[in-house]
């Protein structure tokens, strides 16, 4: 037998129509952007791996991304390792969603 717990729809009739109506516009946006941005760190991912093949063992990768990326080496690594775990396992937008708002965080 499954644990499986489905939760309800957010339930709009508390809140004005047009505030109902734009706020389920903006949820499908978003939607729309996680989407994307699962395959933009994909892309992005894989693109820091095809460089690390590329670059000698030790140091060298990490003063690449140092002199050449906005980001730092740890978040580097994030990417390639979110690249792989999404071909091997198919991670959910949610965690994309968490990886990305820790990002912004500040690691650098």
């Amino acid at each position: 037998m499954s644990n499986i717990i489905i939760e309800p729809p957010f339930d709009y009739t508390a809140l004005a129509p047009a505030t109902a109506d734009d706020l389920r516009d903006r949820a499908a946006r978003l939607r729309g952007l996680m989407a994307k941005s699962t395959i933009d760190l994909i892309a992005i991912g894989d693109n820091i791996i095809a460089i690390k093949a590329k670059l000698a063992p030790g140091l060298q990768f990490v003063i690449w991304v140092e002199k050449e990326l906005p980001i730092s080496v740890r978040l580097a690594l994030g990417y390639m390792h979110f690249a792989i775990g999404h071909r091997e396992n198919k991670v959910p937008v949610e965690f994309v969603a968490a990886a990305r708002l820790e990002a912004e965080g500040g690691d650098r």
